[in-house]
């Protein structure tokens, strides 16, 4: 698989399990059940807080990172 592929699957998969933690921290704990509220909440928290994808070029090819907003780690996806 390619590993941009690969990048856009572990942030597509890491954005929908903190959209699902946080949505249901709002409509269990907090009860707002009414309304898109709870589900637009959710996805710009979601958004801010999963890893971004970028294409570094270097001399031996191209490379596929992914960075946390809150963390200074990079991962590299091969």
């Amino acid at each position: 698989m390619n590993p941009s592929t690969k990048a856009i699957l572990i942030s597509l998969l890491i954005f929908l399990g903190i959209f699902i933690l946080v949505l249901l921290f709002f409509k269990g704990i907090l009860g707002l059940t009414e309304g898109p509220v709870a589900g637009m909440i959710s996805a710009v928290i979601a958004a801010l807080f999963s890893p971004r994808r970028t294409i570094i070029n270097k001399q031996s090819g191209k490379e596929v990172q992914l960075k946390w907003f809150f963390s200074d780690r990079i991962y590299i996806i091969k």
